[in-house]
């Protein structure tokens, strides 16, 4: 089983963005680590977790996390149709993978044993 627990929108205008996701219904807090610029999250009852961050690049690509039951077997069926480029991660005994899709999009692959991080 996988389940989605994560969303990282790159945002024009955060502001903005903020404000609708707001109306729909998402809490926002801000955070900050290191030089970065600071973006807004927000986690769920569910524990889903949206991030709006500044685009700091033109056509920057979103982020997704996914957590799964076994995720040795999701990155051998993957290699097993195409070369994905690993950002991060060890594919030998894998806890958490990234990698990219092939429109460019961060994928964040998490084994499921709790907590997923914020």
């Amino acid at each position: 089983m996988i389940s989605l627990t994560g969303l990282v929108l790159f945002c024009e205008d955060i502001e903005s963005c903020r404000d609708i996701y707001e109306k729909i219904g998402f809490c926002f807090t801000v955070k900050k680590r290191g030089a970065a610029p600071s973006y807004y999250i927000s986690r769920t009852t569910s524990g889903f977790i949206l991030e709006l961050r500044p685009a700091r690049i033109p056509n920057a690509r979103e982020q997704i996390r996914f957590m799964a039951d076994d995720l040795g077997a999701i990155m051998f069926a993957l290699q097993q149709i195409c070369e994905i480029e690993i950002i991060s991660g060890n594919i030998d005994s894998p806890e958490m993978i990234t990698f990219r899709d092939p429109d460019g999009r961060r994928i964040i692959l998490s084994q499921s044993k709790g907590d997923f991080y914020v």
